[in-house]
């Protein structure tokens, strides 16, 4: 199909309209998502949508540059969309519980109203002739059929014993349509459906090519080219009545083509193969992409600009990829960006808004920039580091085991070198904390723990009083703190000179959070505990996930769980959580007091809470309701280091205010919430940030301004 405009977004099906709804957690690497991508498109070479699965839709304005999310629907498995005109859009798609669904936007995809289907079959493609006249085709024969609009959908699915599962439907007319498909009567067969009377009737002829179809293009007039498995393409110029074999076809699976006019097309798929046709698709010529991440859409946004989008599938994935093409499709660049090393991240450290050191497995990273780059700090084959501690961006310890022996490492100049020292009385170190700059403490295996009073020059072992293995600590000051050992909790009020036993669950803790001297928490894998008395005994929480992972507060009030089913939140003690991201392959917190939380997981995926916490800005509503939007400049400017923004909203509506560097790139998000209408007063503080000329974005519904301002130190 040749696009004038095409759209994508990503919702979950709700029995009334909806607003899009903002994402707790943002990804941080890979970027712009570690979820799997089954689509991009774009309305014009700077805007366009990113769907992916677990509840993935993400915007962006400049051509790719920079994403955010927009909409969440976590339970998504297939997606596809088309848009009648440029305002009136629809989306079809599976729910993992939900079953088949249909969206549909009357305002170019701000908001999406959700119509039921009369069918649970899973659709694979929509198609719409004008405003009214629409289609959709899918498994098992399934058509369906809308003459006003997609407000109500007629049945007219093929029945029999083995109706043929369509993939792509198009229609010349209100009358005369073709669906391509394939059936399965004894063996697989590419089907070709025809339709002269709207989609009501349709007359099936099938063929021996067994081949698993998957996708396909019309061109102007007659011709139609289909792709699938093996690398297949096969070519029609009579509507489906004769097909023909191409030469110089791919040697991989196709999953997504695309065509530009009747002779330039590109077929994507496996492997990250890229095909080029330049006559129509009679011939076929494999261009290196220069990746290997299986590629699952492509479409050319003008004669020279192409994009095409995967990644690996499920978690863990080999990371994303948005690659464009600026010469029809002969050299692509990706401009999705990720960590080159994939391995699980055991420790996630903060030491300040942005910066942040990583570890896991066999390396160590760190970003002073919120992920826009990552420097390695550690690579090496023979130590595993379970645990990192960044007090500055230049003084780091980090703990783990070194072949069979404890081990910790720490560095004063960020990693150049790292000094390191083993324990063969432990066969690793699972935790690290330092509550003082001079006063360190590291547990592991065998009931093993250490102290520093130097800053990590030297260290000696306490008497723990127990050989389990410690998975978890916190120390508020030199003198008190907690340590997880089996079920109970390990307490001390005289620096580790003695320790207390405490019994808090019947299963083994593997993670504890203490904000305050006597509020903590404790969680084994399907049960939440919490003190009052800080840690001398223990209730149950209600907590309806299982598979906990770890836990964080910031307060004795909030705080954050990761379970099998993602990320939740308390503002209340634990007395009700709030899901705020669904499942993504995190598994450890990071967390900067009061300011931000990060969290880290398989495949080298790290992700942060923009809705959670106060990030660098303070916010303050005025009472007046404006009669129009409007952004500010700050003031003052220069300034050093914080700023005010000013902006006003007449309605109710989403507003995003982002901070931008002098290259586009984002480096922070102040505002991502609904407000309701008022003048509203943001503080954004720079501390940290280099001098120079940034830029702040306003999106609030229609409305899109941006203004610089100039950081002097």
């Amino acid at each position: 199909m040749i696009r004038a405009i095409v759209v994508l977004a990503i919702l979950l099906r709700f029995s009334t309209p909806m607003v899009a709804q903002q994402a707790s957690w943002v990804w941080v690497n890979p970027y712009p998502t570690g979820a799997q991508i089954n689509q991009l498109y774009f309305k014009s070479p700077m805007e366009g949508f990113l769907l992916g699965n677990t509840g993935t839709l993400m915007k962006t304005t400049d051509a790719g540059n920079t994403w955010r999310q927009t909409g969440t629907a976590p339970t998504i498995s297939s997606m596809k969309m088309f848009f009648a005109t440029p305002l009136v859009g629809y989306a079809i798609g599976m729910g993992q519980f939900s079953g088949s669904f249909l969206l549909r936007t009357s305002n170019g995809g701000n908001t999406w109203a959700d119509q039921a289907l009369p069918s649970f079959r899973t659709p694979r493609d929509i198609f719409f002739l004008n405003a009214s006249a629409g289609w959709i085709v899918g498994e098992d024969g399934l058509v369906l059929q809308t003459t006003d609009g997609g407000a109500t959908w007629q049945d007219r699915s093929i029945v029999g014993t083995s109706p043929p599962s369509f993939y792509f439907v198009r229609f010349s007319s209100v009358s005369d349509g073709i669906a391509l498909g394939r059936s399965f009567a004894f063996s697989p067969a590419f089907t070709v459906g025809r339709s002269s009377d709207g989609g009501n009737t349709w007359a099936l002829q099938t063929s021996g090519l067994q081949n698993f179809m998957s996708t396909a293009d019309q061109l102007p007039g007659n011709l139609i080219v289909s792709a699938g498995t093996g690398g297949l393409i096969i070519r029609s110029v009579d509507l489906g009545q004769n097909w023909s074999f191409p030469m110089g076809l791919p040697t991989g699976d196709l999953a997504a083509m695309d065509f530009q006019d009747s002779l330039l097309g590109i077929a994507v798929g496996s492997l990250g193969r890229v095909s080029r046709t330049t006559n129509g698709g009679l011939a076929w010529n494999e261009i290196l992409a220069g990746i290997s991440h299986p590629l699952t859409s492509v479409q050319f946004v003008s004669r020279d600009s192409v994009l095409a989008g995967g990644s690996g599938t499920g978690f863990p994935s080999i990371g994303p990829a948005i690659l464009l093409s600026t010469d029809g499709g002969l050299i692509w660049t990706n401009k999705a960006r990720s960590i080159e090393e994939q391995f699980q991240v055991t420790a996630i450290s903060l030491h300040g808004r942005g910066r942040c050191w990583i570890a896991g497995d066999r390396f160590i990273y760190g970003t002073a920039d919120t992920g826009l780059t990552w420097r390695q700090l550690r690579s090496t084959t023979n130590d595993v580091f379970r645990d990192v501690l960044a007090m500055d961006s230049l003084n780091g310890v980090a703990v783990g085991s070194r072949l069979g022996q404890g081990l910790i490492l720490r560095t004063t100049n960020a990693g150049n070198p790292w000094l390191a020292q083993t324990f063969g009385n432990t066969p690793s170190f699972y935790r690290v904390a330092f509550p003082s700059p001079d006063t360190g403490y590291a547990v592991g295996e065998s009931g093993v723990i250490v102290k520093t009073t130097n800053r990590g020059q030297s260290w000696f072992s306490l008497t723990s009083g127990t050989t389990n293995s410690l998975l978890s600590m916190k120390f508020i000051t030199t003198e008190t703190g907690w340590v997880a050992s089996g079920n109970a909790v390990l307490r001390t009020t005289n620096g580790g000179q003695t320790w207390t036993t405490h019994p808090a669950s019947q299963d083994p803790i593997q993670a504890i959070s203490f904000p305050t001297s006597s509020t903590g928490y404790a969680a084994a894998f399907s049960s939440l505990y919490k003190t009052t008395d800080g840690g001398l005994s223990w209730s149950t929480l209600l907590f309806s996930q299982f598979g906990i992972q770890d836990i964080a507060f910031t307060d004795a009030n909030k705080g954050w769980i990761i379970a099998f089913d993602g990320v939740s939140s308390t503002s209340n003690g634990g007395s009700t959580w709030t899901n705020e991201s669904p499942p993504t392959g995190v598994s450890r917190f990071g967390l900067l007091p009061g300011e931000e939380i990060w969290a880290g997981g398989g495949s080298t995926s790290v992700m942060r809470s923009v809705g959670g916490t106060v990030v660098g800005v303070s916010e303050k509503p005025s009472r007046v309701i404006p009669n129009a939007f409007s952004l500010k400049q700050n003031y003052p400017n220069p300034f050093n280091p914080t700023t005010m923004i000013v902006y006003e909203i007449p309605r109710a509506t989403r507003v995003v205010l982002t901070v931008f560097d002098i290259l586009g790139r984002e480096v922070t998000r102040l505002v991502d919430e609904v407000k309701p209408p008022g003048s509203y007063q943001a503080t954004w503080d720079a501390a940290g940030l280099a001098s120079g000329t940034y830029f702040y974005r306003l999106e609030a519904g229609e409305f899109n301004e941006v203004k610089h301002l100039l950081l002097l130190k």
